[in-house]
C-alpha cells in the first residue's frame, strides 16, 4: 500500500510517499524549492521502534522520529531521501 504524505506537490513544498508492507516501511521524502529546510511529516504508522536505514539521498539530510511523525532537515532545495524501516 502506498500513501502520499506531506503537502501536495506544487514545486515549492515538502511531499513524499510511504510504502507499507508486512515486513518494512519505505519513505521517499522530497524537499522541492521550499524556502525552509525542515519539515515534519505525519505518517500512517508508528515507526518509532523500528530500525531505519538510508537507501539513497541526493544531498545531506538528517531525520528524527517521534511515534508516527518524522522530521527531516534537508541541506538543499530539490532534495530527497529514501528510507527503509524494519
Amino acid at each position: 500500500r502506498v500513501v502520499p504524505i506531506g503537502n501536495r506537490p506544487n514545486g515549492a513544498s515538502f511531499s513524499g510517499y510511504c510504502c507499507l508492507d508486512s515486513n518494512s516501511t519505505h519513505l521517499i521524502l522530497f524537499r522541492e524549492a521550499a524556502k525552509g529546510d525542515t519539515f515534519t511529516f505525519d505518517l500512517p504508522k508508528d515507526i518509532s521502534g523500528l530500525v531505519g536505514e538510508t537507501i539513497y539521498q541526493n544531498n545531506d539530510a538528517n531525520y528524527s522520529i517521534d511515534n508516527n511523525k518524522i522530521t527531516v532537515n534537508f541541506s538543499a532545495e530539490r532534495s530527497f531521501i529514501w528510507l527503509r524501516f524494519a
